[in-house]
C-alpha cells in the first residue's frame, strides 16, 4: 500500500486482494503429499483373549503411503499413567462420600408412601424418579483398592476407563437402567428468578416456589458455615424432622412444598453433587418443577457431574489422594455391580424400607443395595 493512503481493514478488501496480502505456500513434504500405492495388510479379527484380537491371512489393497503416523502410546493419559509416571500414589486417600443428613432415609420413605403420585410416569406401570429416589435411601459401599484400580484406568481426556477388554464408560443408558435417572425431558437448568418473575398473578412460577426462596435465605442468614449456605441437615431438619405438625393430609400447596424441599436435598446430595453439603439456591427452581411432575432430563447433568469430579481427580496436579471433590460413588458402585463381576458379597439386612416391588421399574442399584463389598488387595484389584 502507499505511503500516505488510509488504512483498509480487511473485511473491506476483496477475496483478490486479501489473497494477495496473506500467500500461502502449499507444503511439499511427503505427509502432506501421499500417494495411493499396492500395500499388503493383515486381517485382525477381535477374541476374548487377554490380547483382545488375532490375526488373519493378508489381503492387498491400495492404501495412502506414506501412511498417517500411529498415536503414541506413551502419551496415553491415564490417572494410573500419571502415577507411574510422577510417582505418585493413594496415600492417606479416603473416598469422598457424599454423606446423607440424619433423617433423610425417612422422609425419603414419607415422601414414597405418601406423595409419590407427581413422581411415577405419565401412564400406567411407568415411573419417572420414584425408583431411582428409592435407590438413594441407602448406603453403598466399595473395596477401596478395587476402586483405585477402577479410577486409575480413567482417562479425561475420553472420559472412558482403559481397561483391557478396550475402553469403557459409564453412558446416559447405565443412568437410566441402573439407577433410573430420566434421559428424556426438559433441559436441567438451575438459575435463580428474579423477584418481579416470582409474583403470583404472573403464573411463571409454582406458587411456593417464594416460600423455599425465603426459607433458604434463613436457614443461610443462620448457618454457622463461613460459605453461609443452608447445610444439608439444617434442611431436613426444618422441613422434616422438626416438623411434628405436619401430616400428609396438609393442604395441597404445603405438601407440594414439602416435596419440593426433599426433592432439592435429593438433587444437591444424590443426582448433581456439588462442592459441600449445602443446598444450592439455584436447584430450588427445578425441585419445585419436578414435585408439580414436569418431566426434566436428569441422567445427562448427573453424568455430567460425575465425569466432572473423575476429571478433577485424575488430573489433581499435586496427586488425586489430595482433591477433596465429592464424589458420586454410588453411581460408580451400581455400574461396577453391573459390568464387573464377582465385586460383591451377599446381599445382607438394612433399614428397613418399604417393598421394592411396589416400584414400576426393577433398577440394578435395587440388587446393589445393602451389599457389603469383597475384600481385595491393591494387587489383586
Amino acid at each position: 500500500m502507499a505511503h500516505g493512503q488510509p488504512l483498509v481493514s480487511s473485511y473491506q478488501l476483496t477475496i483478490s486482494k486479501l489473497a494477495k496480502q496473506q500467500l500461502c505456500e502449499p507444503a511439499t513434504h511427503e505427509l502432506a503429499n501421499p500417494v495411493l500405492v499396492h500395500s499388503t495388510l493383515s486381517r485382525g479379527t477381535l477374541d476374548s483373549s487377554l490380547r483382545g484380537w488375532h490375526s488373519e491371512h493378508s489381503f492387498h489393497a491400495l492404501c495412502y503411503h506414506p501412511m498417517a503416523p500411529i498415536p503414541r502410546s506413551d502419551l496415553d493419559f491415564t490417572l494410573g499413567t500419571r502415577i507411574v509416571s510422577q510417582k505418585l500414589g493413594w496415600e492417606y486417600h479416603e473416598i469422598q462420600y457424599v454423606k446423607r443428613p440424619k433423617g433423610y432415609t425417612q422422609w425419603g420413605v414419607e415422601v414414597l408412601n405418601n406423595h409419590y403420585f407427581n413422581l411415577q410416569g405419565g401412564e400406567e406401570n411407568t415411573d419417572y424418579i420414584r425408583g431411582t429416589i428409592y435407590c438413594s435411601l441407602c448406603d453403598y459401599s466399595v473395596s477401596p483398592s478395587l476402586l483405585h484400580s477402577l479410577l486409575e484406568r480413567w482417562s479425561p481426556q475420553t472420559n472412558t476407563f482403559m481397561l483391557l477388554c478396550g475402553e469403557r464408560t459409564i453412558t446416559l443408558l447405565d443412568m437410566l437402567l441402573m439407577a433410573g435417572l430420566p434421559i428424556v425431558g426438559e433441559p436441567y437448568e438451575e438459575y435463580i428468578p428474579s423477584l418481579t418473575k416470582l409474583n403470583p398473578s404472573l403464573l411463571l412460577y409454582p406458587n411456593f416456589l417464594f416460600d423455599l426462596l425465603d426459607m433458604w435465605e434463613v436457614l443461610s442468614t443462620e448457618s454457622k458455615h463461613k460459605e453461609k449456605f443452608g447445610t444439608f441437615q439444617a434442611w431436613c431438619d426444618y422441613f422434616h424432622n422438626k416438623r411434628a405438625d405436619f401430616s400428609p393430609s396438609a393442604s395441597l400447596r404445603k405438601s407440594r412444598m414439602y416435596v419440593a424441599a426433599f426433592v432439592a436435598l435429593w438433587l444437591c446430595c444424590v443426582v448433581v453433587v456439588g462442592e459441600g453439603p449445602f443446598i444450592r439456591l439455584g436447584v430450588l427452581v427445578m425441585a419445585s418443577w419436578i414435585a408439580l411432575g414436569r418431566k426434566i432430563s436428569l441422567a445427562p447433568p448427573a453424568l455430567s457431574s460425575l465425569y466432572l469430579a473423575l476429571r478433577r481427580i485424575s488430573t489433581n496436579p499435586v496427586g488425586p489422594s489430595f482433591e477433596q471433590t465429592p464424589l458420586s460413588i454410588h453411581y460408580i458402585i451400581g455400574w461396577m455391580h453391573l459390568y464387573l463381576k464377582k465385586a460383591f458379597g451377599a446381599k445382607g439386612k438394612g433399614e428397613k424400607l418399604p417393598s421394592p416391588k411396589r416400584l414400576p421399574m426393577q433398577l440394578a442399584m435395587l440388587s446393589t443395595m445393602f451389599r457389603p463389598p469383597k475384600v481385595f488387595s491393591p494387587e489383586t484389584a
